[in-house]
């Protein structure tokens, strides 16, 4: 039986920090919210701020990667795991 791995969490890198930094309070914690919910769980928002929209649009890739990179991650350490007890008990 195979367990579905977590999803990673959101990383907000520094490179992105110029883009943060120019979005009023409430702006950050719109898109922070709709960069959550893209994240855990799928849904694309729709910004009525050309801002907040430009903003996603440039950081939803960079969730798509970070997403995928983890995926890799955990399958690469699974396989490692499962051939290492496969050595182990004499199977390979």
């Amino acid at each position: 039986m195979s367990k579905k791995p977590k999803q990673a969490g959101l990383i907000i890198q520094d490179t992105h920090r110029n883009m943060w930094e120019g979005l009023p309070h409430e702006s950050c914690g719109e898109l922070l919210k709709a960069l959550m919910a893209y994240q855990f769980d799928g849904v694309v928002p729709d910004f009525y701020d050309l801002r907040l929209k430009v903003a996603f649009d440039f950081l939803k890739p960079v969730i798509d990667k970070q997403k995928d990179d983890y995926q890799e991650k955990c399958e690469k350490n699974a396989k490692n795991i499962q051939d290492h007890w496969d050595k182990v008990k004499g199977v390979k």
